[in-house]
């Protein structure tokens, strides 16, 4: 049981720290660890989710329609600020544009 505890408490862990890293304020040309964060979230997570019992669809959404809503929300499970926002919606869209280019050439 306590293994159990640990090892949801570490997934949580390690998608709270990626979500943190997607909202760090990047330069245009380099997405650094927000780029690796983008990823892992929208790429390689949902062995991680599904281990939190979490649908990794609904997720991705609702961290999509978070971070690009302009209305505060109290009590949102992201806990991120405006300025955590602003860098992820800059960031996110800079990664999906990189992401389509690879994927179209590929």
């Amino acid at each position: 049981m306590e293994q159990a505890i640990a090892y949801r408490r570490l997934l949580s862990a390690v998608l709270a720290l990626a979500v943190k890293d997607a909202c760090r304020q990047s330069t245009e040309l380099r997405l650094g660890f927000a780029r690796e964060a983008l990823d892992f979230l929208f790429l390689y997570s949902d062995g991680y989710l599904a281990g939190l019992d979490i649908n990794p669809e609904q997720f991705r959404r609702k961290l999509l329609d978070y971070c690009f809503s302009d209305r505060e929300q109290e009590g949102n499970a992201f806990n991120l600020d405006s300025k955590e926002r602003k860098h992820f919606r800059a960031n996110y869209t800079h990664w999906y544009e990189i992401t389509s280019q690879t994927e179209a050439v590929a």
